[in-house]
């Protein structure tokens, strides 16, 4: 009997070791690519270019291979994905470490970003 894990890949569940662990996975995926647009939204004023250059990172990061792919973003999200896929024992607390240290620095540098670009000036009316 084949089931399905979630909606994003299709992997019969008798492949997977530890099934949490795809869905903890694609959480901390998308929380990674959330701050990412929301970096590209705060430094691209228009919104079309934005969308383009984020399918062009998220483009290049799935192709990336190698010594390359440890500088991408979701990098340890990918290798919590391998664990759980082909480890008997998997290595978990790393890669959640990475994901979440990569999240805490990019909502850093976000809100940073959003700062400087997005400013509230207040008027005094003339009496």
């Amino acid at each position: 009997m084949r089931k399905m894990i979630h909606n994003r890949i299709s992997i019969p569940h008798s492949f997977i070791t530890v099934p949490l662990l795809v869905q903890g996975e694609g959480f901390i995926t998308g929380l990674i690519a959330m701050e990412i647009g929301l970096l590209i939204g705060a430094l691209i004023p228009r919104s079309t270019e934005g969308v383009l250059i984020i399918i062009a990172i998220f483009g290049i990061g799935m192709s990336v291979q190698g010594k390359a792919a440890e500088l991408f973003p979701t990098y340890p999200a990918r290798q919590l994905f391998r664990s759980a896929m082909f480890a008997d024992d998997p290595l978990v607390l790393p890669f959640v470490e990475q994901g979440l240290l990569i999240l805490i620095a990019l909502m850093i540098v976000t809100l940073i970003s959003w700062y400087f670009r997005i400013r509230v000036r207040r008027f005094r009316v003339a009496a």
